[in-house]
């Protein structure tokens, strides 16, 4: 039979095995019958079962699960199961022992678990890891928001600098205009009243100097009136020679 089987009185002495039990535990049947389980298993599995045989003679049907030795370093589990014989009146006359092979089961049971166990600490690895990207990314977030900011607040800065320096060219050029137009006024009225060639001509280029600091200054009016946005610039074509005629020397 498959299972393996064995009988003991109330003494705990074997009566009978079959030749599955007798394989499996590596004993003689004609050694141990008569003998008490003492005599016969090793201390510790003796031990080990003492608790389940009195109960077992208290007429309870006890279940429990043990390991054995394969006998090739291996291991096989076995559902041991204890049931009590009675005879005439209830009176206790031994228990029979029934030991059945579960190491199939067993071993799923353990995959099973250890698969599961492998599985939880994947997810936790996983999550763990999803965890530092996520903070990663929110600093990242931070750091790019704090930089953006800075930006921002760099960009306002420089609008508020151009905005302050527009202001101030186009006041100094309106300022600064008043006392150069009183000037060729003045150099006018100079021309009309003097006779002399030569002082007239200095009186010219006095002007000419006059006018070309107004014109400098005219131009950064405009400059300062485009960057308030004043003035919409309109493209247009004009000789060069107009303006490189007034970087030639006079011919006079």
């Amino acid at each position: 039979m498959p299972a393996l089987i064995a009988y003991f009185d109330t003494d705990c002495r074997y009566l009978f095995t079959n030749r599955a039990y007798e394989a499996a535990m590596g004993i003689d049947r004609n050694a141990v019958i008569g003998e008490r389980v003492q005599n016969v298993m090793p201390a510790a599995a003796a031990r080990q079962r003492g608790p389940w045989m009195r109960r077992a003679l208290d007429g309870e049907r006890v279940n429990f699960e043990i390991s054995l030795d394969d006998g090739d370093g291996g291991v096989r589990y076995m559902l041991v199961t204890y049931t009590p014989h009675f005879g005439e009146g209830g009176r206790i006359l031994g228990f029979f022992a029934l030991y059945q092979d579960i190491t199939e089961r067993r071993l799923a049971e353990i995959a099973l678990r250890e698969t599961n166990e492998n599985l939880e600490e994947r997810v936790r690895e996983r999550t763990q890891a999803l965890s530092k990207a996520n903070a990663a990314l929110r600093q990242e977030n931070r750091v790019r928001a704090e930089a953006e900011q800075a930006l921002r607040q760099a960009k306002q800065t420089a609008e508020d600098a151009n905005a302050s320096k527009t202001r101030f060219l186009a006041a100094a050029s309106h300022d600064l205009l008043q006392p150069l137009n009183a000037a060729r006024l003045f150099t006018s009225a100079l021309g009309q009243q003097v006779a002399d060639g030569d002082h007239r001509r200095t009186i010219g280029h006095i002007d000419n100097s006059l006018q070309a600091a107004e014109e400098l200054l005219g131009t950064l009016l405009d400059i300062s009136k485009l960057d308030a946005g004043a003035l919409t610039p309109r493209k247009s074509q004009f000789p060069l020679a107009d303006i490189l005629r007034r970087c030639a020397p006079s011919s006079r």
